[in-house]
């Protein structure tokens, strides 16, 4: 019996717990500029930042991570119906991770600059504007890098 395995908790379902409540209890657009609970504990422009944050960083990466948990569950399906989404081949596998590695580096470089309203070279300006005023963009992105992890480090 291997009863460890059923109580393990799994720490990406921690984090998009912890990524949907701050996207639940962080202030919207409405709300960034008022007198709230929030903006009265850090400042007006605490709560400006944290609409930021919510906005260009945790709501794109709550994609990512829902992403990445519904690979996890369709994968046993999946391979039940002859479909794998590993890689075997070891040179292939290791420019994958190198990939994965340098995309997921650049967009939380891209998604921290965005949160302070800066477009970080070496993206043109205009490309960065335009993802910041089509925010999909950051998410099919991080949806995008949640699949390049399951590919290359899901054994």
């Amino acid at each position: 019996m291997n009863s460890k395995k059923g109580k393990k908790v799994h720490l990406e379902i921690i984090l998009f717990f912890i990524v949907s409540i701050y996207c639940l209890l962080a202030p919207n657009r409405e709300t960034c500029m008022d007198d709230t609970w929030i903006s009265s504990i850090v400042g007006l422009s605490g709560s400006v930042k944290l609409f930021s944050v919510k906005l260009f960083l945790l709501a794109p990466l709550w994609w990512g991570i829902l992403c990445y948990i519904l690979l996890r569950l369709a994968n046993p399906y999946l391979k039940e119906h002859g479909v794998k989404l590993q890689i075997n081949n070891r040179i292939y596998k290791a420019l994958i991770k190198i990939f994965t590695i340098a995309f997921l580096i650049a967009l939380i470089y891209w998604s921290c600059g965005f949160t302070l309203y800066v477009v970080f070279p070496p993206m043109p300006f205009l490309v960065g504007y335009y993802i910041m005023n089509h925010r999909i963009i950051l998410g099919i992105s991080w949806c995008i890098e949640a699949i390049l992890i399951y590919v290359s480090f899901e054994t």
